[in-house]
C-alpha cells in the first residue's frame, strides 16, 4: 500500500515538473535543473510507473514528447531526448503514446535544422538508440524518413552529424527487416563511396567507429547465405584501402576490432585480396597494433589475421619431399621420409611404383587402402618411409594388390568407376615426389581391358575390327626402270584380322617396294 502511494506521489511530481516546463519561460540554468530532476525521476521509478499502468506516466511521456525540437538550449534538449529514451525502454505502451504525439516527425524536423548542427547530431543519435530498443520505432523510421537521414551524408560538413547518421543506419539495418539495407545498397546510390569519403576525412575516432560499424553491419548482411546478396561495392579495394589507412592512425580498440574483422573477411576467400593487403603493409601494421594495450579479443583478431597473411616456412626438414636418391644413407630414425611415387593408369587400374628399397618380403601389409585413400608406413634399413594421399576418385579395396621388389613396392588399385583420372591426388597440389610413370603410359581408348590375373600390368586389348575390314586393298607394283614398257599391275590383298596388331593403325600393306 505504501508503495502505491509513493509511486503516485512521484507521478504527481513528474507531471507538475513537465507542466511547469511547458508553460513557464525559464532561465537556462533553471531549465537545466528541472531537466536533470525529470531524468533522475524517470531513471529511478519509470519502470514501476509503467508496469502499474499509472496514468501519470502516460501524461508525463506526452509532455516530454512535445518538448522535442522546441527548445533553444542544446544541452537541455539533449537531456529531454534522454528522458524520452527512458520512456521507450520502459514499456511498449509508452511507445504507443510517443508515436501518437508525433515523436518520429519531431525528431526528423530536428534533422532538417541545417543551421543547428548540434540538434541534427542529437536527433541522429536519438534515432540510433531508439531504433536499437524498439522495433516499432525502427519500422516507422524505415517507412517514412530514410531519405532525410541519407541526405545528411552529403548536405552537412559536420563529421559528428555524419557519424550520427551512420549510427542511425546501423540500427535501422539491424533486425529481420532488410528494407534499410536494400535502400542503402540499391544500384547507383553510391553509399559505400560516401562513407569511404567520411572515413578518409575523419579526425574523431567516434566518427570512424560509427562508419566502420555500419560497414561491418552491411558486410554481415551481404555475406548471409539466406539473403543471397552480392554487392561488389563491399569488395572494392578502395574501401579496404581507406580502412587500412585509418588503421595506421588509430589506437581506438573498437576501431581496430572492426577494421581487422573487415580485412579478414575481405581476404578470407581470395588469394589476390591477401596479396593486396600485403601490398598495403598489413603485417607491419598488425605488429604495431600488437604492441598497444588492447583487449584480449582484439589482440587475438590481430594475431589471427597476421597468421593468415604471413608466408610460413615449414619447421619440418624439406628432405621429406626430396627424391630418395638424394637422401643420405642412414639408420632408421623417427623422421618420416616421403618416397618417390611414380604412377600410371588405364581405364580400370592405377599402378604405383613406390621407391622403397630393402623392404621385407612381409611388407605388403604396410600399404593400407580405404575407398579414396592410400597410406604407406614402412621401416627399412635406410629410414622410415610414409605418406597418406587422398586419391582423385574411389577405388575397390578388395581388388587392390601390393607386391614387394628389391628396389620398390608395386601397388595396383582398381578403380570403382571406369575412366581416366586427371591426376593421382584429389587436391590440386603439386607434390614433388609424385611423378608420372612415362615408361608405362597407356592412352585412353575403348580397347583397354581389365586383366585381374595380372594386376600390375597395364594392357590394351587387340582391335576387333578395322574401319575397312573386308574391303579389297590395292597393292602398287613399281615398274622396273629397265623395262621398255610400262607394266603396271594391280593386285588385291586382304589383311586378315588375326594378322593385324595394335600398331596397324591404317591397315595398309605395301608390297614389292
Amino acid at each position: 500500500m505504501l508503495m502505491v502511494v509513493s509511486i503516485s506521489f512521484i507521478g504527481v511530481d513528474l507531471t507538475t515538473l513537465c507542466k511547469a516546463w511547458s508553460w513557464t519561460m525559464l532561465e537556462p540554468s533553471k531549465a537545466m535543473k528541472i531537466a536533470d530532476e525529470i531524468l533522475g525521476i524517470l531513471g529511478k521509478h519509470l519502470p514501476s510507473l509503467a508496469t502499474s499502468q499509472e496514468p501519470t506516466a502516460v501524461e508525463g511521456a506526452r509532455f516530454l514528447t512535445k518538448l522535442v525540437g522546441r527548445l533553444g538550449w542544446a544541452n537541455v534538449h539533449s537531456v529531454i531526448l534522454d528522458c524520452v529514451l527512458y520512456c521507450v525502454r520502459a514499456a511498449d505502451s509508452l511507445c504507443t503514446v510517443l508515436l501518437e504525439e508525433g515523436l518520429v516527425k519531431l525528431t526528423v524536423s530536428c534533422l532538417e535544422m541545417n543551421s543547428e548542427q548540434v540538434f541534427q547530431h542529437q536527433a541522429a543519435d536519438f534515432i540510433a538508440k531508439a531504433c536499437s530498443i524498439s522495433s516499432r520505432l525502427r519500422s516507422c523510421y524505415v517507412d517514412m524518413h530514410m531519405d532525410v537521414l541519407y541526405e545528411l551524408l552529403d548536405s552537412t560538413s559536420c563529421e559528428h552529424v555524419q557519424g550520427g547518421v551512420c549510427r542511425a543506419f546501423t540500427s535501422l539495418c539491424s533486425g529481420p527487416d532488410d528494407r534499410a539495407f536494400v535502400f542503402l545498397m540499391s544500384p547507383g546510390r553510391g553509399t559505400i563511396q560516401r562513407i569511404v569519403g567520411i572515413l578518409s576525412r575523419s579526425t574523431d575516432h567516434l566518427v570512424a567507429e560509427s562508419v566502420l560499424s555500419l560497414i561491418s553491419t552491411l558486410t554481415e548482411i551481404e555475406s548471409n547465405e539466406d539473403q543471397r546478396r552480392n554487392h561488389d561495392d563491399l569488395k572494392k579495394e578502395s574501401l579496404i584501402e581507406a580502412i587500412v589507412k585509418n588503421l595506421r592512425m588509430t589506437d581506438c580498440d573498437k576501431c581496430i576490432q572492426y577494421s581487422v574483422q573487415l580485412c579478414d573477411h575481405f581476404a578470407s576467400k581470395h588469394r589476390k585480396r591477401k596479396r593486396f593487403l600485403m601490398e598495403q603493409e598489413m603485417v607491419p601494421i598488425l605488429n604495431g597494433l600488437l604492441d598497444l594495450q588492447l583487449q584480449s579479443s582484439t589482440r587475438q583478431l590481430c594475431r589471427d589475421l597476421k597468421t593468415s597473411l604471413e608466408v610460413r616456412v615449414p619447421s619440418e626438414p624439406m628432405r621429406a619431399f626430396n627424391r630418395p636418391d638424394t637422401q643420405p644413407k642412414q639408420a632408421a630414425t623417427n623422421n618420416v621420409i616421403t618416397p618417390e611415387v611414380r604412377w600410371s593408369q588405364n581405364s580400370f587400374v592405377v599402378r604405383l611404383v613406390i621407391k622403397v628399397s630393402d623392404a621385407d618380403d612381409g611388407s605388403s601389409d604396410v600399404v593400407q587402402f580405404s575407398d579414396d585413400t592410400v597410406t604407406l608406413r614402412v621401416a627399412t634399413n635406410t629410414g622410415n618411409f610414409g605418406f597418406s594421399y587422398k586419391l582423385y576418385d574411389k577405388i575397390c579395396i578388395s581388388k587392390c594388390k601390393v607386391a614387394v621388389r628389391s628396389q620398390d613396392l608395386l601397388v595396383s588399385m582398381t578403380k570403382e568407376k571406369k575412366g581416366m583420372w586427371s591426376r593421382l591426388i584429389h587436391d590440386k597440389v603439386k607434390m614433388p615426389n609424385v611423378l608420372l610413370d612415362c615408361d608405362n603410359i597407356v592412352d585412353s581408348s575403348d580397347s583397354e581391358e581389365c586383366n585381374e590375373d595380372e594386376p600390375f600390368k597395364l594392357t590394351k586389348g587387340k582391335k576387333q575390327k578395322s574401319f575397312s575390314c573386308g574391303l579389297a586393298r590395292k597393292t602398287l607394283s613399281i615398274p622396273d626402270p629397265q623395262d621398255s614398257e610400262t607394266d603396271t599391275t594391280d593386285s588385291l590383298e586382304i589383311l586378315e584380322d588375326h594378322d593385324r596388331t595394335e600398331y596397324d593403325f591404317d591397315d595398309i600393306a605395301y608390297q614389292n617396294l
